[in-house]
């Protein structure tokens, strides 16, 4: 899907930042139509680094049925260490599930 059909038809499913970030991808393949996390996002606009997207760790936050850049859907968490976390997830490009490693931010 194009990101400004998926602004049209998914508006109500995106957070205020994913507004305006959908604009940067070419195709959109995966948007969570869930509610999220009780129906409150897991990040606050104030909190630290990336926006709020960050735990005080550096620690991406997600949940279940989150997207990664509107590709991957997060199946679950599968692992966490010193330098990220691993994540079960389905690329719904390719239809295929992987693993995706995101590194803390620093």
């Amino acid at each position: 899907m194009d990101p400004r059909q998926a602004i049209v038809h998914l508006a109500k499913y995106l957070l205020d930042y994913e507004r305006t970030e959908i604009l940067e991808f070419d195709q959109i393949y995966y948007v969570n139509t869930k509610e999220r996390s009780n129906g409150k996002p897991l990040y606050t606009p104030d909190g630290p680094e990336n926006g709020g997207f960050d735990n005080d760790k550096g620690e991406y936050l997600c949940d279940v049925r989150d997207h990664i850049s509107y590709r991957f859907e997060i199946k679950k968490n599968i692992g966490k260490g010193s330098f990220g976390q691993v994540f079960h997830c389905i690329d719904h490009k390719t239809n295929t599930h992987v693993a995706l490693k995101i590194l803390r931010n620093k």
